[in-house]
């Protein structure tokens, strides 16, 4: 069996369960930027930060986002 079929190698890990999402590459690059500033994982960063909006979105529509990436 393949070495990514292995539950503990790091490409099973950040990718089961998950789908892709194809985002531009000059935002990825920015992203990228932004979490190696901020000493954070890019990939934590997107999830935080859709997560937080589509959740504030639904359930509270009429309420300012706001995102804290430091506390990640």
């Amino acid at each position: 069996m393949g070495e990514i079929y292995n539950p503990e190698h790091w490409f099973f890990k950040q990718r089961n369960g998950k789908k892709a999402l194809y985002l531009d590459k000059e935002l990825v690059d920015k992203i990228n930027q932004y979490a190696e500033q901020k000493g954070k994982c890019p990939v934590a960063i997107c999830e935080y930060i859709l997560r937080t909006g589509i959740n504030t979105v639904e359930h509270y529509p009429q309420k300012e986002i706001t995102f804290d990436v430091d506390k990640l």
